[in-house]
């Protein structure tokens, strides 16, 4: 949780408007879906993620859940999803 409120407020202001995913495709997902937030809800990302590439409501849904919500707090943060397009490919 801190290293995704340092991403998201380096020297302590907010920068999460301007931050940059690493991974085009993984950026212009974000963009095109959730605009200029830096958090969305879970079950937001999940529908939004879901249009684009398929996956079960079950058990999948909640370890892709598990794997993307590094601060379990039923949010996903762009820094998050930064992290997982990275280590997923």
């Amino acid at each position: 949780m801190l290293a995704d409120l340092r991403a998201i407020f380096p020297k302590g202001f907010f920068q999460g408007d301007t931050y940059r995913i690493t991974k085009m495709d993984a950026a212009d997902f974000w963009k095109r879906s959730f605009g200029d937030q830096s958090i969305v809800p879970w079950r937001y990302f999940r529908d939004q993620l879901y249009k684009v590439h398929r996956f079960g409501s079950g058990m999948e849904s909640m370890a892709l859940k598990s794997t993307i919500d590094l601060t379990c707090n039923d949010h996903i943060s762009i820094f998050e999803f930064d992290i997982f397009t990275r280590l997923f490919q």
